[in-house]
């Protein structure tokens, strides 16, 4: 998908930390960037469904507010 970060790049995002010697930082770091990945991953996936059932409602003349 357009925009994710390929595995080499997931793989750095917490270099920074860990050169610098702080690698429990690294760790949530890691922790925290997997989880709002997860969480942007999964809204994604609901952006087109919730849009076709909005449009087939509406279209159909149904409220799709309700």
């Amino acid at each position: 998908m357009a925009g994710e970060p390929d595995t080499n790049e997931k793989a750095r995002r917490p270099v920074i930390a860990e050169r610098a010697g702080k690698s429990e930082q690294a760790s949530a770091f890691r922790t925290a960037t997997d989880e709002e990945t997860k969480g942007a991953e999964e809204t994604t996936a609901l952006i087109e469904p919730v849009s076709r059932t909005y449009l087939d409602l509406t279209l159909s003349g149904s409220r799709a507010d309700s």
